[in-house]
């Protein structure tokens, strides 16, 4: 909050910077007086020059809690940095630690943004930022993939309504830590907007990465479930990214701290991801949060994975579906069973060099799991009971229904699948 007649003066990293929030070292009112004068004149011309002068000794006389002077006049004193093509770094009140859940895809990302999403309130009190953008992308949000996939695409205005969201709400709690969770920064090819963006302030990445082999289940499962893109598991693995060296080396040069952690349940802390990402990203962890049993986003598998990769075929099914499915998933444990993978495949797989990186950046020696003998997919046995099951669901039916496809199209398809013809 801002004293009567103070502004504040505050060096980060060697850049003076006039602040507006009345905090670490404090200066005269005239000093304050002269550097709106001058930004002003900088940016705004005479005109401009003197209403802001008139604003500043107006709010000063009126010993206005708020800032006493617009910050977009102040842009120069408070660091904030604009880039030939219009993107600009983040305007903060204070140098931030700024921690960045990257992902992978399921490894328990979903499970940590909600427990971060939940109790935002009480993590902002203990000084640490989690943004709310649910509102700016039109439906509830627990995590920040909108604000990504704004930046991957180039979409600069989306971009910057997110951004001086951050800013809004940072500068109202004048939190020292800021944290954002999106699976979809391990997807950004060109970190220089982002890295621009965060300059100035002290960057931390922490990501999970899961055995190849196991990634390569979930990852199918995932594609299958997230998009309407028909793809069997043969013809996934031959677009299935192994690169992991070039992923890890990209955030060590990107970030100012990187910690790669392997996911395995038997070496989190306490057999939990939120307590381990909270204790490697130094934040709270209330213990007494509940989450609900199936909303950590499990991967949908066995014969569940099927009826979506036929529906994909035929058009696919509509986001309300996904988390119908999701939680049908979650509820039946058949419908979550990873896709079998041959021998061979599992022995090509883990010689690309994938799991000697992520011995090399987690310090642990992966579990090598035999997935040849995981239940057939899809599984005839029980296909037509499983489908009559997933049709059940008021939400499925309703989108299974406008694809005009027959329920005993999936028997039919089974065994030539099975078969690969």
């Amino acid at each position: 909050m801002v004293s009567r007649f103070r502004l504040t003066v505050q060096i980060d990293q060697g850049a003076a910077g006039a602040g507006l929030w009345g905090q670490r070292k404090r200066r005269p009112f005239s000093t304050a007086l002269t550097a709106a004068v001058g930004a002003a004149f900088l940016y705004g011309g005479p005109r401009r020059c003197l209403l802001q002068t008139f604003a500043a000794v107006r709010a000063a006389a009126e010993c206005r809690p708020e800032p006493m002077i617009d910050s977009r006049w102040l842009e120069f004193f408070i660091g904030r940095r604009w880039r030939h093509d219009g993107g600009r770094s983040v305007a903060f009140s204070r140098t931030l630690k700024v921690v960045l859940h990257i992902g992978r895809h399921k490894t328990g990302t979903s499970s940590v943004q909600r427990y971060l999403s939940k109790n935002r309130e009480a993590l902002k009190r203990d000084g640490v930022l989690y943004p709310d953008l649910g509102i700016l992308s039109g439906r509830i949000e627990t995590a920040h993939h909108e604000f990504v996939h704004a930046l991957q695409r180039g979409d600069t205005s989306a971009a910057e309504n997110f951004l001086r969201e951050i800013e809004r709400q940072q500068s109202e709690s004048n939190c020292s830590t800021l944290v954002l969770s999106s699976e979809s920064f391990q997807n950004i090819k060109n970190s220089s907007s982002l890295k621009e963006m965060f300059s100035g302030h002290h960057l931390y990445a922490i990501c999970y990465i899961r055995e190849i082999v196991g990634y390569y289940c979930s990852s199918y499962a995932q594609f299958i479930h997230a998009n309407n893109c028909f793809a069997d598991p043969y013809s996934y693995l031959r677009m299935f990214d192994t690169r992991l060296g070039e992923f890890v080396s990209a955030w060590y040069e990107f970030s100012h701290g990187s910690c790669f952690r392997y996911f395995n349940k038997n070496l989190l802390e306490e057999g939990d991801i939120v307590q381990d990402f909270c204790h490697h990203a130094e934040l709270p962890y209330y213990p007494s949060t509940v989450l609900d049993e199936w909303e950590s986003n499990v991967s949908i598998g066995g014969n569940l994975l099927y009826f979506k990769l036929i529906c994909n075929a035929f058009g696919g099914l509509s986001r309300d579906s996904y988390y119908a499915l999701g939680e049908l998933a979650g509820k039946k444990r058949k419908f979550r069973e990873k896709i079998p993978v041959p021998v061979q495949t599992q022995s090509e797989l883990r010689s690309r060099g994938y799991n000697t990186v992520l011995k090399r950046v987690t310090g642990c020696e992966p579990k090598l799991r035999d997935y040849s003998k995981n239940t057939p997919f899809p599984d005839v046995s029980s296909l037509r009971e499983d489908i009559e099951l997933i049709l059940d669901n008021a939400v499925v039916r309703r989108d299974f229904d406008e694809l005009s496809v027959s329920p005993t199209l999936f028997t039919r398809s089974a065994n030539s699948f099975s078969r690969g013809d």
